[in-house]
């Protein structure tokens, strides 16, 4: 698991970890609580120079769930963060509340079609975004 996995962990499961949390879990991850913090850091500033989303401000839950379950999914084809490919995702929900529906049939269609191999990458995460519906 790479570090921003965990850090994105911890942050998702603790509002606000305090200094011995996260403390506590560098010692068990075996990295020096230093360098954790400045993974922490690093991590928040790539995020917020990022500044994903236009519709940032939008709580996730005015989605549709499963709309944005399957878009997390598709979207981490940009990202190894799950927050960013949220943001994505509700960007692309707020013009099309179905755009992952959408997306997905376009994909099958064009696969019928002959457009798109089997063998393409995108096709197959489309896939295994789908299926997991």
């Amino acid at each position: 698991m790479k570090i921003e996995d965990v850090i994105i962990k911890v942050f998702e499961k603790y509002e606000n970890p305090s200094d011995d949390l996260i403390h506590k879990i560098a010692e068990k991850i075996g990295m020096d609580k230093h360098k954790f913090e400045e993974e922490i850091y690093k991590t928040l500033h790539n995020f917020v120079k990022f500044r994903p989303g236009k519709h940032r401000h939008i709580d996730a839950s005015k989605y549709d769930a499963e709309q944005m379950k399957v878009g997390i999914n598709i979207e981490k084809e940009h990202t190894d963060c799950p927050l960013i490919a949220a943001e994505i995702a509700k960007d692309h929900l707020a013009e099309i509340p179905d755009y992952y529906t959408r997306l997905i049939r376009m994909e099958k269609e064009a696969e019928v079609a002959g457009a798109v191999s089997d063998d393409d990458g995108e096709m197959n995460m489309l896939k295994a975004a789908s299926s997991q519906e």
